[in-house]
């Protein structure tokens, strides 16, 4: 017993002293008046404290996914309960999460207006609109027939952004170079992760728990996905690419997109946020 609550707490005590969790973790209140002017924002504070630590990123990520290591065989060897390995696994997965991302920030775009169109452009295929309309009108047709076929094979995959299909392909891929099926698109738990996107936008967090619906287990719940085996990444990048690269070179996130049991995947993607966009991968056994 002493040996499972030493680790936990070493676990616990020793990753939150590498950083902190978001920014407000390091607050002004927390500098005395001759610190304060030194600094514009908490955010800054934040990356200053860390660099004048002189620990270099590298270091503190292997430092993490040590502790995930020993997190990983004390649940192997029934040292600590499932409870409490979830709430290790969540605990330093934020952290890692956090790395990833807090060079990522950048100021909002301002929208540039736009360009008013020339009115006194004519259209010069504008006596040829009945006879282009009538050939749409044809393929449209023909399309139909087509796409009758390949609704039985793709119809999983109806109601996907680019964004969501693109990442979709990239975690499949993964998955086929690593000798594993490829998940199946639900398109009921892409809802549920496109909604826990949003919420973290417009709730100004980005954790796996939502002030809002719980656990990602919780919230699959209360959407109605029924589910043998669960698990959830988050990341926030400015594109589909760069997110998938963070998310595959973090051993925890790795671990869910190659975990063999899973069999379903929902992806939500949504523009916003400081990180330009916020995605969800929600996976699922059936």
């Amino acid at each position: 017993m002493k040996k499972i609550v030493s680790l936990g707490l070493s676990v616990l005590i020793s990753a939150s002293m590498l950083l902190p969790a978001n920014a407000s973790a390091c607050n002004h209140k927390y500098m005395t008046n001759s610190q304060r002017p030194q600094y514009k924002n908490t955010r800054v504070y934040c990356k200053n404290t860390y660099q004048n630590r002189n620990i270099d990123k590298s270091y503190l990520v292997k430092r993490i996914n040590g502790y995930m290591s020993k997190v990983e065989e004390a649940r192997k060897n029934g040292w600590i309960s499932k409870e409490g390995y979830e709430m290790i696994k969540s605990f330093l997965d934020k952290k890692l999460a956090y790395l990833e991302n807090m060079d990522n920030y950048t100021p909002k775009k301002q929208n540039k207006p736009i360009p008013k169109k020339d009115e006194n452009v004519e259209d010069k295929k504008t006596e040829n609109k009945e006879t282009e309309d009538k050939k749409t009108e044809d393929k449209k047709t023909e399309d139909k027939k087509d796409n009758k076929k390949e609704d039985k094979k793709d119809n999983i995959n109806q109601g996907l952004t680019a964004k969501e299909q693109q990442m979709v392909n990239l975690v499949n891929k993964e998955r086929k170079n690593n000798g594993l099926k490829p998940l199946i698109v639900d398109i009921k738990l892409t809802k549920v992760a496109r909604v826990k996107s949003q919420d973290m936008i417009d709730k100004n967090y980005f954790d796996h728990t939502s002030p809002t619906y719980g656990s990602p287990f919780d919230m699959m719940k209360k959407f109605g996905i029924t589910f043998m085996a669960a698990g959830e990444n988050i990341a926030g990048n400015q594109s589909v690419e760069n997110a998938h690269v963070r998310l595959m070179n973090s051993p925890g996130h790795r671990r869910n997109i190659l975990d063999p049991n899973y069999t379903h995947i929902g992806i939500g993607i949504k523009d916003g946020g400081k990180y330009g966009s916020m995605f969800t991968q929600m996976f699922i056994k059936k």
